[in-house]
């Protein structure tokens, strides 16, 4: 099982501790547990979506 805090079930971790994350999984070759690959993320900036400009885009998304 995949948990929000890596090895830390959700009702275990106090709220002060807990943090956003993102888990990437990928495998390869396709669909085969041979090679696995895992990777953790932390949320450190967020956008509000504007709806007056749907294709406006972070400048830190965008190519130089």
């Amino acid at each position: 099982m995949i948990f929000p805090v890596p090895g830390q079930p959700p009702e275990l971790l106090p709220r002060d501790q807990r943090t956003r994350l993102i888990t990437l999984t990928t495998c390869h070759p396709e669909f085969s547990a041979e090679q696995r690959l895992i990777v953790h993320g932390v949320l450190v900036k967020q956008y509000p979506k504007d709806p007056a400009h749907p294709g406006l885009r972070p400048a830190e998304l965008e190519e130089r």
